[in-house]
């Protein structure tokens, strides 16, 4: 399992001065056209404006939120994509990219072995926040 490497790897070199821990949950909706996916972007989560009709083609975009939980930094980045499909066509959807940032501080060097194997440990309550976040804050009904 990915925790356990990376709670090896930290007892492996437990001399580096961590600074924090990220886990890096990821997954995207499917949407029928690139047009939908944008309009999902320019419309849901961006104002309008007249940037939108700068340049020779449809403006892409991207947002980025950072939310303040209990013990961590929540930066959830969605922007529009392609995702390959089995038969090889691309497929237009938007992807939902979290960083949950814990800070390690100077203060927690002598545990820090243990803080960080913690937070490693926590990444099921990551994932359930992030799911919760996406499916019940960004993902509407209409999608």
């Amino acid at each position: 399992m990915i925790v356990d490497m990376a709670q090896q790897y930290v007892r492996t070199v437990p001399h580096v001065a961590y600074t924090g821990v990220g886990i890096n949950p990821k997954g995207d909706v499917s949407f029928r056209t690139e047009e939908a996916s944008r309009k999902y972007i320019m419309e849901k989560l961006i104002a309008r404006g007249p940037w939108q009709n700068y340049g020779q083609a449809a403006v892409s975009g991207s947002a980025t939120f950072v939310f303040q939980l209990e013990t961590a930094k929540l930066f959830l980045t969605v922007q529009e994509a392609r995702r390959r499909k089995p038969d090889g066509a691309l497929a237009p959807v938007i992807v939902f990219s979290g960083n949950f940032h814990y800070d390690v501080s100077a203060e927690m060097m002598d545990s820090t072995l243990k803080v960080i194997g913690d937070i490693l440990h926590s990444w099921r309550i990551c994932w359930t926040e992030y799911t919760k976040l996406v499916d019940s804050v960004f993902i509407s009904k209409e999608l």
